[in-house]
């Protein structure tokens, strides 16, 4: 049932399977709940940064699953559950930074962010090019780490510079990928 077609496409357009369609809707959610938290924080606050930080990684994952939607069709449930486990993530971090309660948990902000590249991280196990986006799941779960020593050992706090840093690295993140897939096209 997932995966039938959609009754509207004739049969000489694509097919889109209902898990394409489910996923969509799902990320459009959380696209639209992470707009609402940018548009209510002040402009160089930390929940405005790594608001906009979540908002690229959040499309790129979007992005990620469209790219390899044959995967996904071929291990619809895998796919289902672990994007579901993905996306929470990004809900659960997003209401963190939506009731500004960030700068508050500290240390258990960057924990669920790196249970987000954790479970980003398994999402992967089939799509192409997965050493790459793996090995960039890794760094984000290590600046994680870094931000969680720099908060407990150095009085850190979750502000404006590590907001900077955190969009960079996103920004960085999306440059190399664009480099490395016009490098790389998929073998699909």
């Amino acid at each position: 049932m997932l995966m039938a077609p959609h009754p509207t496409n004739s049969a000489n357009s694509e097919k889109v399977g209902h898990f394409e369609l489910l996923f969509t809707v799902l990320y459009a959610g959380v696209v639209m709940a992470i707009f609402q938290t940018i548009t209510a924080a002040a402009l160089k606050s930390f929940e405005f940064l790594l608001g906009l930080t979540l908002l690229i990684l959040v499309i790129d994952h979007w992005l990620l699953h469209y790219r390899n939607k044959e995967k996904i069709q071929t291990h619809p449930y895998f796919s289902l559950i672990s994007v579901l486990f993905v996306l929470f993530f990004y809900a659960k971090i997003n209401q963190f930074l939506s009731e500004k309660k960030a700068g508050i948990e500290g240390i258990w902000f960057w924990i669920w962010i790196i249970l987000l590249f954790s479970s980003s991280f398994v999402m992967k196990r089939y799509y192409e090019h997965k050493r790459f986006y793996r090995a960039w799941d890794f760094i984000a779960m290590g600046t994680s780490s870094v931000f969680i020593w720099g908060i407990y050992c150095r009085q850190w706090t979750n502000g404006s510079p590590v907001g900077m840093t955190s969009l960079a690295l996103a920004i960085v993140y999306i440059l190399i990928e664009v480099s490395y897939l016009k490098l790389r096209p998929s073998s699909g």
